[in-house]
């Protein structure tokens, strides 16, 4: 229901009470034209339980890739 919407966060609690997440600075459609990564660097994971926060590091293609 959010394909079009941006941006967004995600919000998971595991079986064990874990919980986690992730704000997404794209609309979720973008993932389709993605062969793996999509966003940029405001983008970012996060866990609530610990209060850590998983920040992009500009992971770039390998050579030959675009």
């Amino acid at each position: 229901m959010c394909e079009e919407e941006s941006p967004t966060v995600l919000l998971v609690r595991t079986t064990a009470g874990k919980a986690f997440g992730a704000f997404i600075s794209y609309p979720w459609c973008e993932r389709h034209r993605s062969r793996g990564y999509f966003g940029n660097g405001d983008a970012f994971v996060f866990s609530l339980d610990d209060f850590n926060v998983f920040q992009w590091v500009g992971i770039t293609p390998a050579d030959g890739e675009s």
